[in-house]
């Protein structure tokens, strides 16, 4: 099994995918034990490759104010505004439809994501859990920019004719169908460059806007909603390193809640008994 992983990773298999055929095959192993099939799961004890941890790189919001100014006029600035304001990933803002959109509540439904399966293109897929079906709340400024967004769209129509194919996609391609992860991020490293950034990846505007929305304050309990984890100490794991100043303050404030005030008690109790009175 373990050959099997390093003939995939020699023939140019991504890790993502040796760890999906990993679970597979356990899972499948798994199950013909429990019917009697084999006598051993020989998956269990096969060491699979390892995702080397890539350290997160987040904007602070003298860089996401910039970042959102040089992106007026883009193509695809009502996504990077809910990028950044809803922490949604890629896929999850590539599957958005407008019937997702409810224009008078001022909320979004999350309930798929475009996602690129080998062989078949690109796919709409329901989110992997429960929590990742989700309703959020967006603003009215990004409200105003989802409109720009459909004015836009009805040019997109008018220019491709009877090329477009009507997906009732926010984001679409060119001609209506689910859009190019890829094209989306040669867009977005132009844009980084013309704005002078540091060059993050499409998914820390993710990391971005857990950042702000945990160092504003907002519980963890919402963010983890808003993010679609299944529960908040998921987005603790992940973020709770991002908040320093928070946690310095802890010590200044248990000195201010508990160190004992001096009281004046007056005059010194006898230590001789009271009389007793008659």
């Amino acid at each position: 099994v373990e050959k099997l992983y390093r003939d995939l990773l020699s023939g140019s298999v991504s890790i993502r995918n040796v760890q999906l055929t990993h679970a597979v095959l356990h899972r499948s192993l798994k199950d013909a034990v429990r019917r009697g099939l084999v006598g051993l799961n020989a998956a269990h004890g096969a060491r699979q490759p390892k995702k080397p941890y890539i350290e997160m790189q987040i904007f602070d919001e003298n860089q996401v104010m910039h970042f959102l100014i040089c992106a007026r006029g883009e193509c695809h600035e009502a996504m990077y505004h809910l990028a950044i304001k809803t922490g949604m990933r890629q896929g999850e803002l590539l599957g958005l439809k407008w019937s997702d959109l409810d224009w008078n509540r001022g909320t979004l439904k999350i309930q798929r994501q475009v996602q690129r399966v080998p062989g078949h293109g690109r796919k709409f897929v329901s989110p992997k859990t429960r929590a990742g079906r989700r309703t959020i709340s967006i603003g009215r400024e990004t409200l105003n920019i989802l409109r720009v967004q459909k004015e836009r769209q009805f040019m997109q129509k008018e220019i491709a004719g009877d090329r477009w194919s009507e997906f009732d996609l926010i984001f679409p391609s060119k001609v209506g169908t689910p859009q190019s992860g890829s094209n989306l991020l040669k867009e977005f490293k132009s844009l980084l460059g013309k704005a002078g950034l540091p060059r993050i990846r499409f998914h820390d505007l993710r990391h971005t806007a857990a950042s702000l929305m945990l160092n504003h304050s907002i519980p963890p309990f919402i963010v983890s909603k808003i993010l679609g984890h299944s529960k908040p100490s998921t987005t603790m794991d992940i973020y709770g390193h991002l908040l320093p100043t928070e946690y310095g303050e802890v010590g200044n404030l248990m000195d201010e809640w508990i160190t004992p005030v001096p009281i004046d008690l007056g005059e010194k109790v006898s230590k001789t008994k009271p009389s007793t009175a008659k």
